[in-house]
C-alpha cells in the first residue's frame, strides 16, 4: 500500500523497514511515527456500520455456511 520511504543521496529512494526505521529515525526529531497517528474520532467514525449492512452481512455468511454444508453432504468440491 505504499508504506513509507526514504531517500538518501547514494541509494535514492529506498523502503523504509519497521527495524531501519527503529534504527534510524524513533526518538530523533525527524520521527515520522507522529504524524501518522490517527485520532480516535476518525478510527470510530470508520468502524460504524448501520444495521442494515450488518444485516447483509449476516445473510451472506449465513448463505455461505448453508452452501459449504450441502456440498460437503453431497460430496462435490467446494470452491
Amino acid at each position: 500500500m505504499g508504506g513509507l520511504e526514504r531517500y538518501r543521496s547514494f541509494e535514492g529512494l529506498s523502503p523504509l523497514t519497521a527495524h531501519a526505521l527503529a534504527d534510524c529515525c524513533v526518538g530523533t526529531n525527524h520521527d515520522p511515527l507522529p504524524a501518522l497517528a490517527l485520532p480516535k474520532e476518525e478510527i470510530e467514525d470508520k468502524t460504524e456500520a448501520d444495521w442494515f449492512l450488518k444485516s447483509v452481512a449476516v445473510a451472506q455468511i449465513s448463505w455461505f455456511l448453508v452452501s459449504v454444508i450441502f456440498r460437503a453432504a453431497e460430496k462435490l468440491p467446494i470452491s
